[in-house]
């Protein structure tokens, strides 16, 4: 398995790195921070339920519904 040590990247990137090796059936290993702070959720939950939208709109905290891996 290849490790990826990518250090801070954008919110974004994270997530079309998460998405990425799967797409391409490759296995890996990132290791990364977020460079400003966002909100994840998966595919099947509720993000009413799950997530303070309110909130995060008032902090100009982007919420994220990923397509792969679990929970919150």
């Amino acid at each position: 398995m290849k490790l990826y040590r990518l250090g801070t990247v954008s919110w974004q990137d994270s997530q079309l790195l998460y998405h990425a090796l799967p797409r391409l059936g490759r296995e890996g290993l990132i290791l990364l921070s977020p460079g400003s702070p966002y909100v994840c959720t998966g595919y099947f939950q509720d993000v009413e339920q799950e997530v303070e939208v309110d909130l995060c709109r008032q902090l100009g905290i982007p919420i994220f519904r990923r397509e792969v891996g679990g929970g919150a």
